[in-house]
């Protein structure tokens, strides 16, 4: 199993791009999204975004203007809108639906983006519940037409919400679902540790897709942190888990957290290092930062 080498960064600072600021459609997405007639001889592998719990395209906005100004063709939907009390406060965030549900809409738009494009296969970028979908995607509907499966902070194996899954498991294991979805949505639930619906019962990766992952000890969202991490690949699964401080050689005194791995720089370059170089063989994870042009 590939394993990430620590290198040294070049002292280049990086400010988040103003979710204000970026042009959308009528229906909220990215403009630079969902381009039909996009081809790229250099980069010929479509590479389809997938958001997290509370969230929307619009929120992964720097990985997605980063590839596309790099002549990438990058797609997404927003999935997993749910009538609940958090959105009905905030109309315009997705990803509180029942993953299996979320998973459809995902399914169902990949299918798209092959059908318009003519790709036979794509990659697959997710961040939080995103790594989840994506598990549960090549589960559920199979991986023959994955390329790169990147999970960034995945809840793929469920997370513990820093121990309040614990207590839903002693205290109100039946009721939790019952009470919380009708506030924040059945994704919540879904997520948690112990949840009838997580994956853990699955295997983790299936053979011929290159999986990389990449983690970070601040996570305060995804916990344990070490859990988003691949164990145990079936053969002919490539696999790379990648913890962003120790790669980057961050101090510990610098905090990343859950959503800076598709925000902070160091990750993003890790993300283009990713998809230009992950699938070849003997490659190793580097934090070199380019000088800007």
């Amino acid at each position: 199993m590939p394993t990430a080498q620590a290198t040294t960064t070049t002292n280049i600072t990086s400010t988040a791009i103003d979710q204000k600021t970026v042009p959308t459609t009528k229906d909220g997405l990215p403009t630079i999204l969902n381009h039909w007639d996009c081809r790229s001889s250099q980069h010929p592998t479509p590479v389809i975004m997938i958001h997290g719990t509370f969230s929307r395209q619009l929120s992964q906005i720097d990985v997605t203007q980063m590839l596309h100004d790099r002549g990438y063709c990058v797609f997404g939907i927003d999935a997993g809108h749910n009538d609940n009390l958090y959105t009905l406060i905030k109309p315009e965030y997705y990803g509180t639906a029942h993953v299996d549900e979320t998973t459809d809409q995902v399914n169902a738009f990949i299918e798209k983006v092959k059908r318009k494009t003519g790709a036979k296969k794509v990659d697959l970028i997710g961040h939080s519940q995103g790594g989840l979908i994506i598990r549960n995607r090549i589960t559920r509907y199979g991986g023959k037409d994955v390329r790169i499966a990147m999970m960034l902070a995945g809840t793929h194996h469920g997370t513990t919400l820093m121990g309040a899954s614990k207590i839903v498991e002693e205290a109100m294991p039946h009721l939790f679902p019952i009470i919380a979805a009708p506030i924040v949505g059945p994704a919540v639930y879904d997520q948690m540790v112990g949840s009838p619906n997580n994956l853990n019962t699955h295997k983790d990766t299936v053979a011929g897709i290159t999986y990389v992952v990449m983690v970070t000890p601040d996570d305060n969202q995804a916990t344990p942190w070490q859990s988003g991490f691949i164990t145990d690949p079936v053969k002919g699964a490539t696999v790379y888990n990648i913890n962003i401080k120790q790669l980057c050689n961050i101090p510990a005194s610098e905090k990343i957290g859950h959503s800076d791995t598709h925000m902070d720089y160091r990750a993003l370059h890790v993300i283009r290092w990713a998809l230009a170089h992950a699938t070849h063989r003997g490659a190793q994870p580097n934090c070199q930062i380019e000088a800007r042009k």
